[in-house]
């Protein structure tokens, strides 16, 4: 173990160098823990204004299973200890079931599946050690309804779920709780550019994808911003928040309501 004190907590964050993953590596350290950044992307570490002892960056192919090892064995290294596991990273893939890319499916179910499990198994028997921890699963609105086209994005958001409880029942009695996050389209990359791809599948205009195809359900016809979602991670990360165990947590302004 490397020579930082490890009296603050510290994150893991999948998926941290952008979008909804940079934004919570963001709001945890302002709330004093250090944090793991991974990524398969280059992080700018011009993004993270703070002291850089308190951040580690691990580029890696997290839809290879011998990462998530070694981002655990990493982590330990560095800092001795794991005490939140945000799982966030992924991406999106726009195709009908017949016309989808088997090597973009087989990525998907392992990147976005696969690897939040591995991590989770990893991480928990340090965590139980501890007797705490908090496990974030970053679903979405499609963990809890599905839409056309996006039928593998669907699949292992639904699958996520399934591990979010399991993991909730075999874990509560260590202290440590699994909880997920199921926001609707936040402003990020990752919606962002689908709104071309959508705009021309359906041959529509690119300012009528937000209100009347992503938002269409929706009550209100506007995207999340971000820090409507890190603050509910901030809650689920404090002590008082340790009956709060095995459910998704819509941020979605009624999306799933009806």
């Amino acid at each position: 173990m490397s020579g930082v004190n490890s009296d603050k907590k510290v994150a893991i964050v999948t998926g941290g160098s952008s979008g909804i993953g940079l934004a919570i590596a963001r709001t945890l350290l302002s709330n004093g823990f250090r944090i793991v950044i991974v990524d398969i992307n280059k992080i700018n570490k011009g993004d993270i204004d703070v002291d850089l002892k308190d951040v580690l960056f691990i580029e890696a192919d997290l839809s290879k299973p011998e990462a998530c090892k070694n981002i655990v064995e990493t982590t330990i290294t560095n800092y001795g200890r794991i005490d939140v596991l945000i799982n966030n990273a992924g991406f999106q893939y726009i195709s009908s079931i017949e016309d989808f890319p088997d090597d973009v499916s087989e990525k998907m179910f392992n990147l976005m599946l696969r690897t939040p499990f591995l991590l989770t198994k990893y991480s928990l028997p340090i965590m139980k050690q501890n007797r705490w921890g908090r496990i974030i699963n970053i679903s979405s609105i499609h963990g809890l309804v599905a839409s056309p086209m996006k039928s593998v994005y669907v699949t292992v958001k639904h699958g996520l779920m399934g591990l979010t409880k399991a993991t909730a029942l075999e874990s509560i009695q260590y202290g440590i709780t699994c909880n997920a996050i199921a926001p609707t389209y936040a402003n990020t990359k990752l919606v962002r550019d689908q709104i071309p791809i959508i705009s021309k599948k359906l041959g529509i205009e690119e300012d009528k994808v937000i209100p009347d195809v992503l938002m269409n359900d929706s009550p209100i016809k506007k995207l999340l911003d971000v820090n409507q979602i890190t603050s509910i991670i901030s809650f689920l990360c404090i002590e008082n928040a340790s009956a709060i165990n095995g459910i998704a947590i819509p941020v979605d302004y009624g999306y799933t309501a009806k």
